[in-house]
This record gives structure tokens, sequence and C-alpha cells, in this order.
């Protein structure tokens, strides 16, 4: 019988990336779109990017290593389309997080994809929605998966204090949202 061996698909996470090199393997996955928004009559076409850095800030200024597609090195099976290997590392990528956090500005499909991929694999999921309307209503799909859901700056950053501080024990830090949901 002829063996045959298959390329394990990897991610390389950036060095700029990495602020604990004690714990490599303890990093968010950054679930989010990063593109201009088309929409007509958009504010802020940039929101998406925008959102994205204000977590990854968090994220950094935490010490906490992050994974995020954009900036991620990406190698997968020889021969393989880019697209599949762009599937196959994020997936093994969200598969090694300890957590993610999804950006849900714009909502973003892939982005969507990858917050039901990371609950269906029971990575614990933060939900970024940043929004400036209390009566504003957030998805209840999303709202009901996740351990928490930080509509602000200062809540993302006031979690990521206490995950920390109970060293990822999401079980201590789960909270529930009690916002509006559709």
């Amino acid at each position: 019988l002829e063996q045959r061996t298959r390329s394990v698909n990897i991610f390389i996470m950036i060095e700029q990336n990495i602020y604990d090199k004690e714990h490599l393997d303890r990093f968010c996955y950054l679930s989010s779109g990063w593109f201009k928004d088309k929409t007509p009559g958009s504010q802020d076409v940039n929101a998406q990017e925008r959102t994205r850095l204000t977590v990854y800030s968090a994220l950094a200024k935490h010490k906490i290593n992050i994974f995020s597609p954009k900036d991620e090195a990406v190698v997968g099976e020889p021969g393989a389309p880019l697209g599949k290997k762009i599937l196959d590392a994020n997936v093994e990528a969200i598969d090694n997080a300890a957590f993610c956090i999804v950006n849900t500005e714009g909502k973003d499909m892939g982005t969507l994809f990858e917050a039901g991929y990371a609950y269906a694999k029971k990575v614990p999921i933060i939900y970024y929605w940043e929004h400036a309307d209390p009566s504003a209503k957030f998805n209840l799909m999303l709202a009901f998966s996740g351990v928490t859901v930080c509509s602000n700056e200062k809540e993302l950053n006031d979690f990521l204090d206490i995950l920390v501080k109970e060293n990822f024990d999401f079980e201590k830090c789960e909270k529930e949202f009690e916002g509006n949901v559709e």
C-alpha cells in the first residue's frame, strides 16, 4: 500500500501580534471585516477597520496574543487554491484560539461565518458591537452565543481586565447580554 502524507495547514502569527511569548498557545482570534463600507449614504466608510483597530488595541494593551486574518501569513496544502488555504488556516486558527472577539460592525459575512464556527467548536466568543443608541437591538443568535457583548471600548477593556485577572477562566467572567434583541 502506498502511504500518503497530507500537509497540515499552518497559520503563522507575525511577530508584531505576539505580546506574551510565555503563552504562545493562548491567543485571541480577532474576527472582523476590514473593508470600506460601500453602502449608499454611509457616514463612516472605514467603520469596520476603525472598530477592528479598537479591538486590536485593547488586546495589545492587555498583552494578549492576536491572530488577525488581515495581518497573518497563511501556508496551506500545496496546490490548493488561495481561497481554500485562507479558509483552512483561519478555521485552524479558530480551533486553536483561547477565545474569539467578533467585531459585528458592518455585519461582514466572513465574520459571521467565523462566529458560527467558533460557537460550534465551543470557542468562547466576545462580541464587540459598537453603538451609541441604548435602544438599538442586537441579533438574538449572537447575543446568546457569546460570553459577553461589549458595546464600547471601555466595556471591552473592563472585560479584558477581568479575563486576564481570572487567568482566562471564562466561566468566572461570563456576563449575560442585557440589551434589546431582534
